[in-house]
């Protein structure tokens, strides 16, 4: 004869245990879903902080970009006036010089007789410029004027 569940004593007591036992269970389920919540809680900190750390590496690289665009400007007008004392003349125009921060352009432009006006662009990838205006007296050797240009 098959004995059917709940026929003894034993069988009973685990009916009579049942509600605890599903009570059990969603302290079990409380506990994964507390262990879900802070897994993703711990996600999203380090997804913000990898973003925070990416831009805390690229603003000191653009301000370091900017500032070889500067330099690159400046040593434009330099080339440019070197150029013109070792030669004794430059043509009128723009000239390009490469170096190993960047490109800068330079344009020659006679202003009055013994005075020159040097425009300098000092690009650095992939898109910053300092552009940089000189007047330099060929007599004197000196510069008139600097301006930073906007």
């Amino acid at each position: 004869m098959a004995r059917k569940r709940g026929d003894t004593l034993e069988d009973a007591n685990l009916n009579f245990l049942c509600p605890l036992r599903i009570l059990h269970n969603q302290q079990g389920s409380a506990t994964i879903l507390l262990v879900l919540f802070l897994s993703s809680m711990l996600l999203l900190q380090l997804t913000g902080g990898m973003t925070f750390t990416s831009l805390a590496k690229k603003i000191p690289s653009n301000d370091s970009s900017k500032l070889q665009a500067k330099y690159l400007a400046e040593a434009g007008v330099w080339l440019t006036i070197e150029k013109w004392e070792e030669l004794g003349e430059i043509a009128a125009g723009t000239h390009s010089y490469s170096l190993p921060n960047g490109v800068v352009e330079t344009s020659i432009r006679a202003t009055s007789p013994g005075v020159i006006e040097l425009r300098s662009i000092g690009y650095v990838s992939p898109h910053f410029k300092d552009k940089l205006l000189a007047i330099y007296d060929l007599s004197a050797k000196k510069i008139l004027d600097w301006n930073r240009q906007k």
